[in-house]
């Protein structure tokens, strides 16, 4: 249901505001004590656990205020990223490394402790597992050193300090 087809069937990203509240509701029943709505929830969002569902898990994570939403984005992410790396080009490894670095840079201190953690986790999984692809993932502590440790925002100097360590 996330998925909508072009004249020559390529998949293109349309979410909506119902589309996202849809997938926040999804994701509080995927997490919740109803074994039904559990079920229910999984294999509606099943076609965001595949590499064709990254721009739409981009999607959730950057509009979504969602607790639940942000922690299936980083947990499915982290799979993603692990388990169908060569799957990705280089380009949309660094793509998706720059958007993982603004995501953290600009909703780590409003996200749950435990989501910024998963973020930073994947950061930090794409940058190891991508380290001689391309010079932009041995930057990372470079660019972790100028966003966030020079921040005058204590939260942005905790997170710069998580991602180094």
């Amino acid at each position: 249901f996330f998925f909508r087809y072009g004249s020559v069937g390529a998949v293109y990203l349309i979410m909506n505001d119902s589309d996202i509240l849809l997938v926040d509701n999804l994701c509080t029943a995927l997490f919740g004590p109803d074994a039904e709505a559990r079920k229910r929830a999984d294999q509606q969002l099943s076609p965001l656990c595949r590499v064709e569902g990254i721009n739409q898990l981009r999607c959730v994570m950057e509009k979504s205020n969602n607790s639940m939403a942000h922690y299936f984005v980083s947990a499915t992410l982290l799979r993603l990223i692990t388990d169908s790396w060569n799957t990705f080009t280089v380009e949309q490894r660094i793509d998706l490394r720059q958007w993982l670095f603004n995501v953290i840079g600009n909703k780590a201190p409003t996200m749950e402790r435990h989501n910024v953690n998963t973020l930073i986790l994947v950061l930090c999984r794409l940058t190891k597992l991508g380290w001689l692809d391309h010079q932009v993932h041995q930057e990372l502590p470079a660019n972790v050193n100028n966003f966030f440790l020079s921040s005058s925002t204590p939260a942005h100097v905790v997170t710069g300090l998580n991602i180094l360590n």
